[in-house]
């Protein structure tokens, strides 16, 4: 090994977060999903929610069994 050089190291990719569309994928009810509550949850964070609505919790548990947990953020069912 010689001193003084400089070896090559991986560096990881870095972006600003800024950059980044925030989405947070949510699993609930239609009923559950207050529109002007919403809106103003997308305003402040600047962030877009995208709701995947469900009727019943046998619905939720197929969802989440064929899609896995990975596809959602947040699961809002009643009874779990």
């Amino acid at each position: 090994m010689q001193w003084g050089r400089s070896w090559p190291c991986a560096r990881p990719f870095v972006r600003k977060a800024e950059a980044a569309t925030h989405t947070l994928r949510l699993l609930m009810r239609q009923s559950h999903a207050i529109k002007e509550l919403i809106a103003e949850f997308e305003a402040k964070l600047k962030a877009k929610i995208t709701p995947t609505f469900f009727d019943g919790n046998a619905e939720v548990f197929s969802k989440l069994k064929v899609h896995s947990t990975k596809h959602f953020d947040i699961v809002m069912a009643d009874g779990f």
